[in-house]
């Protein structure tokens, strides 16, 4: 059995400091985290698992909405469950 994953998707160039301070206490109570940014007007504050370029190059209209869609966020982590990088 694969263990579980919490995926968090966020733009990390304007909360970083939040979804690294979820990351800890996530990783605090030893579940593993995938960090997904979804951020585009800056770098990210700290080194993510799936960098914006790459979520940007499945879904290259993410640039064009400034990572401001909810339901492309959502179609991303449906993509990232199906190729069996998450579980549920």
């Amino acid at each position: 059995m694969k263990k579980k994953v919490v995926a968090l998707l966020g733009t990390l160039d304007s909360k970083g400091a939040e979804y690294a301070f979820l990351k800890k206490q996530i990783e605090a109570q030893g579940v593993d985290t995938l960090v997904i940014d979804a951020g585009v007007l800056a770098d990210p504050r700290f080194k993510p698992d799936v960098p914006a370029a790459e979520v940007a190059k499945d879904y290259e209209n993410i640039l064009r909405l400034n990572g401001a869609d909810i339901e492309i966020h959502v179609e991303y982590a449906e993509f990232l469950e199906q190729s069996g990088a998450l579980l549920g």
